[in-house]
């Protein structure tokens, strides 16, 4: 791997860190109407990822976070 391939997979792995985090935290309260529509960005941001062929990403997105 490159330098340049290193940083893209560190700032793609710190994306999906945060996003997978946040979401993880949605999960465990109730959901107002913002929580809602926030947690559908990030699925879709996820899924965007996975379908970019993202190797983090090895799991069915919509399985692990409903909308």
């Amino acid at each position: 791997m490159t330098k340049e391939e290193i940083t893209q997979f560190r700032v793609i792995a710190a994306l999906v860190a945060y996003i997978t985090r946040s979401l993880d935290e949605l999960n465990m309260q109730p959901l107002s109407d913002f929580d809602h529509g926030q947690k559908s960005a990030f699925v879709e941001c996820l899924e965007v990822l996975q379908s970019l062929g993202v190797d983090l990403l090895d799991y069915a997105i919509e399985t692990r976070y409903p909308v």
